[in-house]
């Protein structure tokens, strides 16, 4: 009887312990799908919230968590996040808060393992079907109002500026190619030149 009642005892030890470490590997967050909630450009953080709910349970938003701003030296890419943008919540296994106000060696402000607290929100990652091709073998940098540079001195800025040069431009030399006897098609931020004398053309696209 002894016998039977230490083998019931070990299953149930057994079974209380795999329960617990159940519940404790749920707990450990490594990475999940975010959605930002809000963005605040100053800070490079953002409220994110969670579409994946294990279990149909509600999950927590996210609060002030860092976004990966893609960068080296004195060179980075800044994005208009806002409100909607999808991407992956990698959680670091230790707090990073510490050394992310001072940037010093030292320990984390907690113990806390794997936790949502310690997430960071690298933005990129899509719902299937989202569009996002490109023309072949060509590298696209789409937006509003794109910048390479820094300074006044060095900005290219693409934008509406830039068409509208181009027209001031393409309406100049229209002027010029026409006393010359040429044919001049001025569009919309495009400029084509047909020289009647050497049908040699000449185009520039925005």
């Amino acid at each position: 009887m002894s016998d039977v009642n230490d083998t019931l005892g070990s299953v149930g030890r057994a079974e209380m312990l795999g329960r617990t470490l159940d519940a404790r590997i749920r707990n450990i967050r490594t990475a999940t799908p975010g959605v930002i909630n809000r963005y605040l450009e100053g800070d490079q953080v953002a409220d994110v919230e969670l579409p994946v709910r294990p279990g149909g349970e509600a999950q927590p938003v996210l609060a002030s968590r860092p976004v990966l701003i893609m960068g080296g030296g004195d060179g980075y890419l800044v994005f208009p996040y806002s409100a909607g943008d999808t991407g992956l919540v990698v959680v670091c296994d230790t707090d990073i808060g510490a050394w992310r106000a001072s940037g010093d060696v030292g320990p984390p402000a907690d113990d806390g393992r794997h936790g949502l607290g310690g997430g960071v929100f690298i933005p990129g990652l899509r719902v299937a079907g989202e569009e996002v091709a490109a023309p072949a073998g060509a590298t696209v940098l789409a937006g509003g109002d794109v910048r390479l540079g820094d300074s006044a001195a060095t900005k290219l800025a693409m934008n509406d500026d830039i068409v509208g040069a181009i027209n001031t431009w393409a309406a100049a030399v229209s002027v010029a190619i026409t006393a010359l006897g040429g044919d001049v098609t001025v569009a919309t931020g495009q400029l084509a030149i047909d020289l009647a004398a050497s049908k040699s053309k000449i185009k520039v696209d925005s």
